[in-house]
């Protein structure tokens, strides 16, 4: 797998907390997560994914920016 999915997939797994519906953390450093995501985290996160699945159409970068999505739409709708 190329680096960019490693990468991705890594994110995905440290990043975002399942526990919590999905949410993104924004901080991570030596092994420790911090800081509720902002909603720019979220529109990053999505954007990347976006272009990964733009570079080699894998479906699974596709629902991931959805996930995500649907995820931002929820945690941040006023």
């Amino acid at each position: 797998m190329p680096l960019a999915g490693r990468l991705v997939f890594f994110l995905l797994k440290i990043l975002c907390d399942s526990r919590k519906g999905g949410r993104f953390w924004h901080f991570y450093r030596k092994g420790r997560t911090k800081q509720v995501g902002f909603l720019d985290t979220y529109a990053a996160m999505i954007d990347g994914l976006l272009y990964l699945y733009q570079a080699n159409f894998t479906e699974i970068w596709l629902t991931e920016a959805d996930q995500r999505l649907k995820t931002a739409a929820r945690e941040f709708a006023d």
